[in-house]
């Protein structure tokens, strides 16, 4: 039986960034008799633009036709290249000019095509194709992007996220990411005692050109193991960069095991435009009466932007040890399950802010919130009592 080339055996996507009229129109007739997703026309007034655009549709191949490009032909691939999903190369001309071939394909370029197309086109997509297979074989799964935000100001979002972050570290030796994406008042970077030189701003300002070699310079590595990204230093409105933020989160994805990102507080417009980007919302809260209330509104919310109990997970932090309100209860209020109970220890949290560290996860308060990133991260947790007996998972 003949084995499925690379073009049937994947399902290969295909974006056309060809400006030049009758060159489009030879690809794409070239295109409609092979079996691949085509995700349509990129265009883009200059190269970052033309790059930011490919980086939103990520796909596995790009046709790139070098006539009337918005740059020199070279440094477009390079940047393509380089940018983020860093899609395969075909260049595309209308002649076959030998230093046109050559300073593509020294750029990055996987394949150099002009027409007539004939059987030399679905030779080269098929070349590119099989390339895209074993670079999908090779490369690590995708990793997990979980987020915390609080209902309301002082609720601890951002000291769940630090804790988690760190946990997850020690406990899997996996590499994690803590993103500060509160861009009112981040401060991550104060509970983790780092002083990044670079945040969010930055990377999003160098998207067209990330890779893991200006990533590495952009990231501060905390004493725990944690690579950490920092806020803005001033309130920034984000909320009209959600693209642009996506392909940022995918590459975080492709970098980490692990990325946990605090949003700060508040179902903010730049919030809202972020909770489709992660795989679990953990909501904080604590049990008094407004910041109930605030929760419940904010279940509503979350509801009505898809975000169903599957992704989204309350966590109720500072629960005093002799409650008005026990955690059954809440769950009755609140028409939603308790995903953690954190309980409230004033005194071990300022002796660690005082040194300053973090809580240790065998510590009485650091058990429970070392479980909660156990069970973030599916990974199993050895039964200890005290943990029990401080706090519940819904």
């Amino acid at each position: 039986m003949t084995q499925p080339g690379p073009l049937e055996s994947k399902q290969v996507s295909v974006a056309v960034a060809i400006s030049e009229p009758g060159l489009r129109q030879q690809t794409h007739q070239a295109l409609r008799a092979l079996p691949l997703s085509l995700l349509g026309d990129v265009a883009g007034s200059g190269i970052a633009e033309l790059a930011s655009e490919i980086g939103r549709m990520q796909p596995d191949i790009l046709l790139l036709g070098l006539p009337g490009l918005p740059a020199d032909s070279s440094e477009a691939v390079r940047q393509i290249r380089a940018s983020a999903g860093a899609p395969r190369v075909i260049a595309i001309h209308n002649a076959a000019d030998p230093d046109i071939i050559l300073h593509a394909m020294r750029a990055g370029a996987s394949e150099f095509l002009y027409p007539p197309f004939e059987r030399h086109f679905t030779e080269a997509l098929e070349r590119v194709a099989g390339e895209c297979a074993r670079e999908d074989n090779g490369r690590r799964s995708a990793g997990q992007v979980f987020a915390f935000l609080s209902v309301r100001g002082a609720c601890g979002a951002t000291t769940l996220a630090c804790h988690t972050a760190a946990y997850l570290r020690q406990r899997t030796k996996k590499l994690v990411l803590l993103a500060d994406m509160d861009f009112c008042a981040g401060n991550a970077s104060i509970m983790m005692q780092a002083n990044p030189r670079y945040t969010i701003q930055d990377a999003l300002d160098n998207l067209n050109r990330l890779d893991l070699t200006l990533w590495k310079a952009l990231v501060t590595s905390t004493g725990d193991g944690v690579d950490l990204i920092g806020a803005p230093p001033e309130p920034t409105d984000f909320s009209g960069q959600a693209r642009t933020l996506a392909i940022l989160t995918r590459f975080w994805r492709s970098q980490y095991d692990y990325t946990i990102a605090d949003f700060g507080h508040g179902l903010t417009p730049t919030a809202c435009s972020l909770i489709n980007l992660v795989d679990g919302l953990l909501l904080v809260t604590t049990d008094e009466l407004p910041a109930l209330r605030t929760a419940k509104q904010a279940l509503r919310t979350l509801a009505k932007h898809n975000v169903g109990a599957n992704r989204l997970k309350l966590v109720i932090n500072r629960m005093p040890k002799r409650a008005k309100i026990q955690v059954a209860e809440l769950e009755r209020i609140m028409d939603f399950p308790v995903y953690a109970a954190i309980p409230n220890d004033h005194e071990a949290f300022a002796e660690a802010y005082a040194e300053p560290r973090l809580i240790e996860p065998e510590s009485a308060i650091g058990q429970p919130m070392a479980f909660m990133a156990d069970k973030l991260a599916g990974v199993s947790s050895p039964v200890q009592k005290k943990a029990k007996r401080a706090f519940l998972f819904g």
